[in-house]
């Protein structure tokens, strides 16, 4: 059952339990003794007891829950933020090595310029956010989880396309190739 409830919530109960128990675990024992335990709660009593008058009500423990509650909410959103920001930062510093080896093979000789795509994923996600999802454009009635996946699919191919037509149209001017590339506008902003 806790499998299942895990998979559900995304809680883990073993991390949940390792935590109690090393707060719990004052001389690193292993064990957890009355004595710790008592420990434990009478300072926890004193966190909750916010009139200091010896007992714990119910509205007491319920806003000792809260913060607690919406300091790990802060928390989370710190660190989804901070994953955010190192994935898109990754993305680009990827885009720029694919940028940099299809150059150094344009100019050692080895013509495939054409070939690879720098269609961003996540510059491409973060304009349907702002772009689409945040305006008028946005459909009430669908979900936005299938609207940005339509979005996407429809974006990334005619982009896809866009970029096949660019890959394979040029001029040659005085034995000069010049080409259009696609590549995200948010390599710009990171420079």
């Amino acid at each position: 059952m806790g499998n299942i409830i895990s998979y559900f919530t995304g809680t883990n109960y073993t991390y949940i339990t390792n935590d109690i128990f090393n707060k719990l675990d004052k001389n690193n024992d292993n064990l957890v003794t009355k004595d710790e335990l008592e420990d434990y709660f009478k300072s926890l009593s004193d966190k909750i007891d916010k009139n200091n008058d010896g007992v714990i009500s119910k509205e007491e423990l319920e806003d000792y829950l809260k913060t607690e509650s919406d300091q790990k909410d802060i928390e989370i959103a710190e660190w989804r933020e901070l994953y955010q920001e190192e994935r898109l930062k990754t993305e680009l510093l990827e885009e720029e090595i694919k940028r940099l080896r299809v150059y150094l093979d344009f100019a050692t000789g080895k013509d495939n310029l054409h070939n690879p795509s720098f269609i961003s994923t996540i510059a491409l996600e973060e304009y349907i956010k702002d772009n689409i999802l945040k305006t008028d454009a946005n459909l009430k009635y669908i979900p936005d989880l299938l609207e940005k996946k339509a979005y996407f699919s429809m974006y990334k191919t005619m982009l896809e396309s866009l970029e096949k037509l660019c890959n394979t149209t040029y001029l040659n001017i005085m034995n000069h190739k010049i080409s259009i590339l696609i590549e995200p506008d948010m390599l710009k902003n990171e420079k």
